[in-house]
């Protein structure tokens, strides 16, 4: 081998070297498994329903109802080399995103884990609240402080357990508009909330900060609403977490406790989070959970509509994509679906409507 050719064939080795070994900051995001809520799930060679309703007379639907999920290549600890990268370029199924949108900054898997296991608890307690509304099914709710962040405008002042009474006088109706609320307010106005502590009703003011330099207004504490539900859900998973399966949870216990078999044999994937009032909010990986949804053989993708926006421009073929608001609007947009009709006229966004999906 001549000098020149050694030159450079050492060259492209160490490219393949430095493309492997120098860590990136980026991920790789892909499809992740597909779960069917109305079916059962083995976990540790125990098969099990993933959603059991108790305390009520229940029936079963003949569809399916998935929940999808995003599997993430790579971690803080666990960094990609910029070669792993490159055959991203030539699958429409994956997606490159900054490591830092996926776990911020100092956020560790350890501590996304136990983030994302609180966001799929809240989730499945506001998909209950949303199925019993659907079914006009009274409850109770209660909004408590879940936990303080560290020098958080409320640090030392409201404490961990504290149920919230009213804000600035008024009866504090949800989690979300209690978030809302405050969100609302100038950075460093002074709130005045009502709660009760250790069976006792105080009066606590806390001054709003601001969230990460924006002119939305924060207190920095963790939310969690308690329910009294007039019947006992239990889902059942393994190593899936965060906000996003609400939508299809809700749909499941709505399924689970109608006579009527509303899914009547559609396979539908869904997603979105889901608030105690059925409003449906956007996801993260909308391009990997499309693809999980036709891999897994669905007849009907159910989008938030505020996802519209994120749609790829390569989309799976034969499957009806249609962006909802609320749970209800889930709900008809299954009863009302015609298998005989790729694209289901129940709604539809101006992307939508501009695309043709056969």
């Amino acid at each position: 081998m001549t000098k020149k050719k050694l030159t450079a064939a050492l060259s492209v080795l160490i490219i393949l070297v430095l493309g492997l070994w120098v860590p990136s900051p980026y991920l790789i995001e892909r499809p992740g498994p597909t779960v069917n809520t109305l079916g059962s799930i083995d976990i540790s060679g125990e098969v099990s329903p993933v959603v059991t309703v108790s305390g009520v007379e229940t029936f079963e639907g003949s569809g399916e109802l998935r929940l999808l999920t995003v599997s993430v290549v790579g971690n803080p600890e666990n960094r990609l080399g910029w070669l792993t990268l490159f055959p991203t370029l030539f699958d429409p199924t994956q997606t490159v995103v900054r490591l830092d949108t996926v776990f911020g900054e100092g956020v560790g898997v350890d501590e996304r884990d136990e983030l994302n296991a609180l966001m799929m608890q809240n989730s499945q307690k506001n998909a209950i609240a949303a199925a019993l509304r659907e079914l006009d099914k009274e409850f109770e709710s209660n909004v408590i402080v879940n936990s303080v962040l560290p020098n958080a405008p409320a640090a030392g002042l409201l404490q961990d357990g504290d149920l919230f009474l009213t804000v600035d006088g008024d009866p504090v109706a949800s989690n979300e508009a209690l978030r809302e609320y405050i969100s609302a307010l100038d950075v460093g106005s002074t709130v005045v909330f009502e709660v009760l502590r250790d069976n006792k009703t105080i009066d606590i003011e806390v001054e709003t900060g601001g969230s990460d330099g924006s002119n939305r207004s924060v207190i920095g504490v963790l939310l969690e609403t308690e329910y009294e539900f007039p019947v006992e859900v239990d889902i059942l998973l393994e190593g899936i977490g965060g906000p996003s399966a609400g939508l299809v949870f809700a749909l499941a216990i709505y399924e689970l406790l109608t006579e009527s078999d509303f899914t009547d044999g559609l396979t539908v994937s869904g997603t979105g989070t889901v608030d105690d009032e059925g409003n449906v909010g956007a996801i993260g990986g909308v391009t990997q959970k499309l693809w999980g949804a036709k891999r897994a053989g669905s007849e009907l993708f159910l989008l938030p509509e505020t996802n519209c926006k994120d749609l790829p421009e390569k989309l799976p073929t034969n499957m009806s994509i249609v962006p909802i608001k609320t749970v209800g609007e889930a709900i008809a947009a299954i009863s009302d679906f015609d298998r005989k009709s790729l694209v289901s006229n129940f709604v539809a966004c101006d992307e939508l409507l501009a695309r043709s999906y056969g």
